[in-house]
């Protein structure tokens, strides 16, 4: 009873598709481990169930995104509720049994629990309305994993008796299902005790959706495309909550060390983590920057990458992530909810958009820390080049970013921090050190863009805040090379440090 009432459907807004060969391999041993102990005398429960398993017809249907089961073994996919942190760190890190029954009890033992339907996983995921911080208000997560059940301890209600004979090592039993649908026509439930029996393989961000039509309505949040997490997926510390400080503040994640006296709790942190050279990120790292340069006006010049750090710095990361909700709300004031887009601001919807964009969205092209779909398009966010000195991006790495006023070489669009989409534009910025040029890629929010294509404007940024824009795109003379100049020092943020034998020449033109 009561207003909403149960939710009628779910509507997803992001899924994850998790492949982790460390994890992997501790299933396949643990799967092998099963069969190899109990044979296959003990029955096959998945494939003969009545009524039948509710995920075993989707999973049959869909062989390009579940792979065959071993019924043999009772292996199934099922679902696992919580909440978007939670399903992260299950992603990350793997079934933790220790936070077992944190949210709704652990009425059969410290195991992990799930289900074959959503609405009954649903009854265990929330959203994090009321936390510090909040920032997935109303989005909640599913996790779906493939499962080794094996010999199954059936049991009609949940007992600690039950529980007690399906775990540890030498257990008569792999796992428990207590079949509360048979006994009182609601859910059955699925128990496993050792973490490695179960791999998390998708994690499914959703809305619910009521009966009452405008109770926090799905789409209110804007489209799927435009779903962001709070801190990017590819972190190592993905499933933290960067806006709960710590108590530690002294000694909280200080620079270089990432360190901290209370690490089980704190939410805080600071990676700075090598790119492996031989990795797919570092490759399309290499591409875009003789991309940018071929595509730009480097005239194809060749710059070669020798290292690149990707930059995990949580404190910097929340302050770009508190500006960019301010200029989302922003955009969400306006009839379709979005800036302008850049390459209509450029009059080129063909041809207009960001260099960096358009690589990263050519065919074949994807990485997994390096992509479109971890951009928010509709406020115009994009990865962008910012040369510089060895000094100073060691202390925008301690600091952030510092807006002074315009010097010399960088008062051509006003007072602002400047970054370009061709890398060599960037390079005229940078101060060489033994014998490497340092350029961050950087995360930048334009959201409302003014555009120039005079050759200077130096009243530019405040001819931009006048009008409400959020920062300043300079093409001189509508040739290029293109500068993005962004008024604020948080609405940028280095994700990697890039390490470049090249030259540049300068092109500024009067």
């Amino acid at each position: 009873g009561g207003d909403p009432g149960l939710p009628l459907g779910y509507v997803v807004r992001k899924v994850i598709r998790i492949e982790d060969s460390e994890k992997w391999v501790k299933y396949a041993e643990a799967r092998e481990t099963i069969k190899n102990t109990r044979g296959d005398g003990y029955g096959k429960w998945a494939a003969s169930a009545e009524p039948g398993l509710l995920t075993s017809k989707v999973v049959e249907d869909h062989a390009e995104a579940f792979a065959p089961l071993d019924h043999g073994i009772n292996e199934m996919y099922l679902m696992h509720g919580t909440n978007i942190r939670a399903s992260l760190s299950v992603g990350h890190n793997g079934v933790n049994l220790r936070a077992a029954g944190t949210h709704r009890g652990s009425h059969a033992g410290e195991g992990f629990y799930m289900s074959e339907s959503i609405t009954k996983a649903d009854e265990y995921a929330s959203d994090d309305r009321g936390e510090v911080g909040a920032y997935y208000d109303d989005v909640y997560a599913v996790v779906v994993l493939r499962v080794t059940m094996g010999k199954m301890n059936y049991t009609e209600n949940f007992d600690k008796e039950a529980a007690a004979v399906s775990m540890g090592a030498n257990a008569a039993f792999d796992s428990l299902l207590c079949d509360r649908l048979k006994a009182v026509d609601t859910f059955r439930e699925f128990v496993v005790y050792n973490p490695d029996q179960a791999y998390a393989e998708y994690v499914i961000l959703y809305e619910r959706q009521y009966r009452i039509p405008d109770f926090r309505a799905p789409g209110r949040l804007g489209m799927p495309e435009d779903f962001s997490f709070q801190v990017p997926v590819y972190w190592e510390n993905c499933y933290k909550n960067t806006a709960k400080l710590c108590s530690e503040t002294s000694m909280c994640a200080p620079p270089n060390t990432g360190l901290c006296r209370k690490t089980q709790e704190c939410q805080q942190f600071f990676v700075r983590k090598e790119v492996d050279v031989h990795s797919p990120t570092f490759a399309l790292l290499q591409h875009m920057v003789n991309a940018s340069a071929q595509q730009g006006k480097g005239g194809g010049r060749s710059t070669k990458l020798i290292r690149a750090e990707r930059i995990e710095a949580s404190k910097l990361w929340q302050m770009y992530v508190e500006r960019k909700l301010e200029i989302r709300k922003q955009a969400q004031r306006k009839p379709d909810r979005r800036c302008k887009p850049i390459a209509e601001v450029d009059g080129a919807k063909e041809s207009g958009n960001v260099l960096t964009t358009a690589i990263m969205d050519a065919p074949g092209v994807s990485d997994s820390s390096i992509s479109v779909t971890h951009l928010e398009l509709g406020i115009n966010e994009v990865l962008a080049f910012h040369g510089t000195s060895k000094d100073a991006c060691e202390n925008i790495l301690e600091g952030g970013f510092q807006i002074h006023d315009a010097s010399e070489h960088r008062s051509r669009f006003g007072k602002g921090a400047y970054l370009a989409e061709d890398v060599h534009k960037s390079l005229e910025y940078c101060v060489e050190n033994d014998g490497c040029n340092i350029v961050l890629l950087c995360r930048v929010t334009c959201g409302e863009i003014y555009y120039t294509t005079r050759n200077t404007e130096e009243d530019a940024t405040t001819t931009a805040q006048g009008l409400s824009m959020n920062c300043t795109i300079g093409n001189p003379r509508g040739e290029g090379p293109r500068e993005i100049v962004v008024f604020e020092k948080d609405q940028l943020y280095p994700e990697f440090v890039l390490y470049l034998q090249g030259e540049a020449q300068s092109e500024f033109r009067l």
